[in-house]
């Protein structure tokens, strides 16, 4: 036994405890009325206990009592029962021949030993198995192992014997997982030795986004097993139709080759692409020659028209911010005189409104550069879109945009005053004002941009709020709103609605450029005002026919046993992949409205989510998932596939004699097969080993101890109130 003291002032609780004890001893020297002497002993010895009981509650001591104990490890027996155990090797089975050695091996062991059979999990049995037993549709010896350490007896095994087949297809890497046990893995593998042929296409690099007339480079890696020396082919398909294809020399065992297609991307949309290489002769697996992935493409660059009445600071701060991203071919038109245009002069007409993605009229009503509100409408109602920012004539501009623009005029008036950036609420996460992936970022560099000083009032917003004008840096109008419902108080600055198939926006705070360049000595804000531009500008031309959330599975059909990858892409309304939202998904059978398996798709990059579903049973199913960020509904989307009654275990039945020599190797242990399997009783080292055990009591913490002081100072003051004492 060891006593530690937790307090760090045992020197005074002693002193004060002795103290005590000595008030308590001499203050029953004397009594009166007088006591007898075994009257004053009494309570003198009630007294002194409990002082110096409540001393030890004071100074906190901890009692450590050491205990040994022999352990005697056991043998953990993991017994493959997955239906390649069935293969037959002439007239005899594997599990036949396994449960033969294991049993003759078993029984030359005095150890004691525990069984448990395995496919995709655990589960523990009295005896070895025999062909009745197998039912297993996948094989994970990874999850075995890590099943067998998450129990809480696991620190009673000193070693683990495996017998399997070691055609691991379910899981994570078993070698990995074999390593952290601690203990030694000896392996059985039972099997005729064989060469499996095999070529897979294992991994693809893709750009997510690609641009409509631009190159777009795919790379596939490709590696085979078994199949010597040869040629093959590898195509690459846009739905069904084959786009390129490629040969190249089958890689050699262990080797793994890349092949690069460079293709034209297509006309903006959502794509699907397949890569895929014919099944060879002998092919053992031969569901893993294809691969899909989805790519979005967009328009190489966005047309713009940028307009206005006159050559002022916001014209050509707009144009300007504009310019310097590539993605944008800007015409900035404005009058040189009356009547006559900066090259390359103003659109005539619906068709040369159409040239352009998005029109920017800048302080200027449609009249003012020969654009006809008739055709301006027409263009955004066929999906062309529409940005305007207010100027010094906004009064009369608004009433020539018949009706086009998200608001309504009421009796629109200047104010001027010093007026802040406040994003909405409600709004924050809008692909248009998002000028940081983090939307409390976002808003705090929209709080860090100088002022402007004119916004129009007098107007009644028909569409949505995306920014309104804070009377100073943190304070915003908008806590007391009804979101969706604009108050009297509100000073809208952005605007943003659709108008038939196009989107149009309007900006009623200016100007813009007084901010930009107030911002642009400071490097942590000097780009929010451009990006927001381009922002706007990508959300404006961007089409709402494009999904912006979407999730495949790499084939539409999977072997019984084959895990599931589900793989769900996310953009925002500006066609930025979209980075830090929480997908989940739900898995249906056919026909059922109940969820089976309910996952979460993890982020592996930017707007990319994906993972593998494990052990359905056969059928068709439909999945439904929801992306959400920050409380806000980013997107849904739903599909379907298929599970065969294929059993992916019986695909690929050759035995992996290599991988459970790695795992032995990894662990300490030895690899066995048929022939050598018969020196594992001598090899098998479980040595008996000490166990210490240590119990800590802490006796301030005991209720006991608590109990017994408080009733012996209730027994004192008993006696003293029977024998008189004041």
């Amino acid at each position: 036994m060891e006593i530690q003291i937790v307090s760090h002032h045992i020197f005074w609780y002693i002193l004060f405890t002795i103290i005590a004890a000595a008030v308590g001893i001499i203050s029953y020297g004397q009594t009166f009325p007088p006591l007898g002497k075994l009257q004053r002993i009494s309570l003198t010895t009630l007294r002194v206990a409990m002082v110096i009981l409540l001393g030890i509650f004071l100074i906190e001591p901890l009692l450590n009592f050491y205990s040994s104990k022999t352990i005697k490890p056991q043998l953990a027996v993991l017994m493959d029962i997955s239906k390649s155990m069935g293969v037959k090797g002439g007239s005899v089975s594997r599990i036949a021949e396994a449960d033969q050695l294991t049993q003759k091996a078993l029984d030359a062991i005095n150890s004691e030993r525990r069984i448990f059979n395995f496919a995709s999990d655990i589960k523990e049995t009295d005896g070895v198995p025999g062909e009745s037993g197998l039912s297993g549709d996948a094989t994970s010896i990874s999850n075995a192992l890590r099943d067998l350490a998450a129990r809480k007896d696991f620190d009673n095994f000193g070693a683990i014997v495996m017998v399997t087949d070691g055609r691991q297809n379910l899981g994570e890497d078993p070698v990995e997982t074999a390593g952290k046990l601690n203990i030694p893995v000896y392996t059985l593998t039972v099997g005729e030795q064989i060469t499996e042929k095999n070529l897979s296409v294992d991994n693809i690099i893709y750009p997510t986004i690609a641009y409509s007339g631009a190159e777009l480079k795919i790379e596939t890696e490709l590696s085979a097993s078994g199949l010597g020396t040869g040629k093959s082919r590898l195509y690459l398909k846009l739905g069904a139709n084959v786009i390129s294809d490629k040969p190249f020399d089958i890689p050699e065992a262990g080797r793994e080759i890349k092949i690069s297609f460079n293709v034209k991307a297509p006309e903006p949309g959502n794509y699907e692409y397949t890569v895929s290489s014919p099944i060879l002769e002998g092919e053992s697996n031969k569901v893993d020659n294809e691969r899909v992935f989805a790519v979005r493409v967009l328009k190489n660059k966005l047309k713009l028209f940028l307009g206005s009445s006159s050559l002022n600071w916001e014209f050509k701060f707009v144009k300007q911010s504009l310019s310097k991203f590539e993605e944008f071919d800007v015409d900035a038109v404005f009058p040189q005189a009356p009547g006559n245009f900066s090259d390359p002069g103003t659109p005539r007409g619906l068709d040369g409104l159409k040239k352009y993605d998005t029109i920017i009229l800048v302080g200027s009503a449609p009249p003012d550069l020969r654009i006809s509100p008739v055709d301006l409408t027409k263009y955004v109602e066929e999906g062309g879109s529409l940005i305007y920012l207010s100027g010094k004539n906004v009064a009369n501009d608004l009433r020539l945009f018949d009706g086009i623009l998200p608001l309504k005029p009421v009796n629109p008036v200047i104010a001027d005053g010093e007026y802040y950036f406040e994003p909405s609420p409600t709004q924050k996460q809008h692909a248009a004002i998002l000028i940081d992936d983090d939307p409390d970022q976002s808003i705090r560099l929209w709080h860090s941009l100088p002022p402007f000083t004119e916004i129009v009032t007098g107007i009644e917003p028909t569409g949505n709020v995306l920014l309104e004008a804070g009377s100073n840096v943190r304070d915003s109008l908008l806590h007391a709103k009804i979101p969706g419902k604009p108050t009297p108080d509100a000073r809208p600055i952005l605007i943003v609605g659709h108008q038939g198939k196009g989107r149009v926006s309007a900006i009623t705070g200016f100007p813009w450029w007084q901010s930009y360049f107030g911002a642009a000595k400071d490097n942590r804000i000097s780009g929010a005002i451009p990006n927001f531009w381009r922002n706007l500008v990508k959300w404006s031309a961007a089409t709402d026919q494009m999904q912006n959330f979407k999730v495949i599975t790499e084939r539409k059909v999977y072997r019984l046993g084959e895990p599931v990858r589900l793989t769900g892409y996310l953009y925002d309304e500006a066609n930025r992949p979209k980075s830090g939202a929480f997908v989940s998904l739900s898995i249906f059978p056919d026909s059922q409205q109940t969820s089976i398996k309910d996952v979460v798709l993890p982020p592996v990059d930017a707007g990319i989510y994906a993972e593998e579903v494990q052990s359905l049973a056969p059928g068709h199913y439909s999945f439904k998932a929801i992306a959400t960020g920050y409380g806000d509904t980013l997107g849904k989307a739903e599909g379907s596939f298929t599970v065969e009654n294929v059993s992916l275990e019986m695909t690929s039945s050759a035995p992996d004699y290599n991988l459970t020599r790695r795992i032995s190797e990894a662990t300490g242990g030895i690899a066995y097969n048929s022939e050598t399997f018969q020196n594992f009783p001598q090899q098998l080292k479980l040595t008996p080993y000490v166990k210490e055990n240590q119990a800590t009591i802490r006796p301030f913490g005991l209720p006991l101890l608590l109990a017994i002081l408080l009733l012996g100072l209730c027994a004192e003051w008993g006696l003293r109130k029977r024998f008189r004492l004041p």
